[in-house]
């Protein structure tokens, strides 16, 4: 749209200046149209979107990349090969897969290692309208995946904390039935070790109560 737009502006101006400037910039708009507009398009969708973001060729070539995606694959340029640059195995099927046809779009999780380690949903579709352009757009999901490891920590510890109070609770009920039964100073001591013990256990139950608000606070 803002290329089409561009052109028009352009051929609006053409008119109000002398005959030979004006063939001249309506040449110039027409080619900018004809011969510019598929490139045009591809680096003001590029510039357009904040993840890394790689447009190529049919022979996996990269013909633009944005800013997102030099800072982070340092060393792509226009012309170097996707295949040299992503060698491992999901990429080189995800360039398979998108370049031979056998899927309009498709995705893979891929992990970069340097400069710096992160992780990436990776999409690959064709530009479509009739070019031979495709484009892979990088979705950083590091922070995603540690938080889902932070998770999955705070569950486990969760889960081993709240085994030793129910076995306690469960120890103490045991000897209440039993040795204790006729005993008052053990029963008020085996009782009140049992309060404090749930009162742990309440104390965990609600961080895991506060965790479960926080993941859906994003969408209330």
């Amino acid at each position: 749209y803002v290329v089409l737009l561009a052109c028009a502006v352009l051929l609006l101006a053409a008119a109000m200046l002398p005959a030979g400037v004006a063939r001249q910039s309506a040449e110039d708009a027409a080619a900018i149209e004809a011969g510019g507009l598929q490139q045009l398009s591809g680096e003001y969708l590029a510039a357009a979107v904040a993840d890394p973001l790689i447009i190529f060729d049919r022979t996996a070539t990269i013909v633009h990349a944005n800013a997102a995606a030099f800072a982070a694959f340092g060393g792509i340029a226009p012309g170097m090969s996707l295949s040299l640059k992503f060698r491992a195995p999901e990429m080189q099927a995800l360039l398979d897969s998108i370049l031979s046809g056998a899927a309009a779009a498709d995705v893979v999780e891929y992990t970069e290692k340097l400069p710096v380690e992160r992780a990436y949903r990776v999409s690959a579709s064709s530009v479509g309208h009739g070019t031979d352009l495709y484009v892979l757009v990088f979705k950083d999901q590091s922070e995603a995946r540690r938080i889902d490891r932070m998770r999955a920590d705070f569950i486990a510890n969760a889960s081993h904390e709240l085994r030793t109070p129910l076995a306690s609770i469960s120890g103490f009920i045991e000897t209440l039935r039993g040795p204790a039964r006729n005993d008052p100073a053990a029963r008020e001591q085996f009782l009140q070790i049992m309060h404090n013990q749930t009162g742990r256990m309440a104390r965990l139950i609600d961080d895991l109560l506060s965790l479960s608000r926080l993941e859906m606070k994003p969408y209330l």
